[in-house]
């Protein structure tokens, strides 16, 4: 008796297990939390800081405390992908461009093509320092910052500026399956100076959509099944900065949000992570600055347009009053000018 009693615990347990399972596969390796927790990790020095800022990456050198991106928002913007780049927002179909990109993330859109496929033809400095096979995963170019960071050479302060763009590409901007970014994109690293001749704006707008048809096939496809299965479904994955898709977000954000883009399972404690109503970047930033300031001069416009207006009015006013009073003047002295009756 005792043990059937024990048997059904369990099997309740497993019920209970069950339905309380959420199943959702999809995951992001784009994670600015992880890219902020490792670059604080790394005592960068003002040699290497001046390097940095030379980079379209400059925004990222000093950056505040950012919101938290949450699975549930990426799932509400893949819901409404129609095809291709276009999302539903609303009544409308809206195109996610390469510009959007650019201005999300801060990064040039226009230059030279940055290849991230296909088998490179040069092999980079870094490769060529750490070895041709080297797979440069977060870890290792943790460990190389490390070991280089303490450094006046030259050679290693160049380095070290490489490796922190290689964690930044490889954690928040170019992830891919894990936190690497693509190795045909490290040569691209090797001169300093013509980082910024780069559109690495088109690279990072093609990694997104590199599976995003899948993506949104897989979550319109739990919507219809409903969230809570039996058994879990094979990882989908979304490539590079899945943070760019946030000019999609015109959407309401879920009450509490599942996940955080590291794709780890269980519920975001608010104390840890602020909800945001969308995603924010350093370039985010800048531009809520510069639309405040746009703002302003288009208030400062209409209000210099209601003026001249009023002026307008005014001044149309005075020229009917004056001509009215033109016109007076010449009919009394018509007037005057009459013969006097005899």
């Amino acid at each position: 008796m005792h043990k059937v009693a024990s048997l059904g615990a369990v099997r309740a347990g497993a019920e209970v297990k069950m339905k309380r399972y959420v199943n959702n596969p999809l995951i992001s390796r784009c994670s600015l939390h992880i890219y902020m927790k490792d670059k604080e990790q790394i005592n960068f020095r003002e040699c290497h800081k001046e390097l940095m800022k030379a980079t379209p990456f400059a925004l990222y050198v000093d950056i505040p405390p950012m919101k938290c991106f949450g699975i549930s928002l990426l799932e509400e913007i893949l819901a409404n992908h129609e095809m291709g780049n276009v999302f539903n927002i609303g009544n409308k179909s809206l195109p996610f461009i390469v510009e959007d990109v650019a201005l999300i993330l801060g990064m040039p859109c226009t230059g030279f093509p940055v290849h991230h496929y296909g088998s490179s033809i040069e092999v980079s400095k870094l490769h060529k320092r750490f070895g041709k096979d080297t797979s440069f995963t977060r870890q290792v170019i943790h460990g190389h910052l490390i070991d280089l960071v303490g450094s006046d050479e030259k050679e290693d302060i160049e380095d070290t500026v490489r490796l922190w763009i290689l964690l930044l590409l490889s954690t928040f901007l170019a992830p891919r399956l894990a936190y690497v970014c693509s190795p045909q994109m490290i040569e691209y690293l090797d001169d300093i100076e013509r980082i910024g001749s780069y559109a690495w704006a088109v690279a990072f707008h093609e990694l997104i959509l590199h599976n995003i048809e899948e993506a949104s096939r897989m979550v319109k496809m739990n919507a219809k099944r409903g969230r809570h299965d039996e058994k879990p479904r094979k990882n989908q994955f979304i490539f590079g900065c899945s943070y760019a898709l946030c000019v999609e977000s015109k959407l309401p954000i879920h009450p509490s949000e599942q996940w955080v883009l590291e794709g780890q399972k269980g519920k975001t404690n608010s104390g840890d992570f602020a909800r945001a109503e969308e995603a924010s970047t350093p370039a985010v930033s800048k531009n809520a600055q510069m639309a405040s300031l746009v703002d302003a001069l288009k208030a400062a416009e209409e209000s210099r347009k209601a003026e001249n207006e009023d002026f307008r009015q005014k001044l149309e006013s005075l020229m009917t009053q004056v001509e009215g009073f033109a016109k007076s003047a010449i009919s009394l002295r018509q007037e005057k000018e009459k013969p006097a009756d005899v």
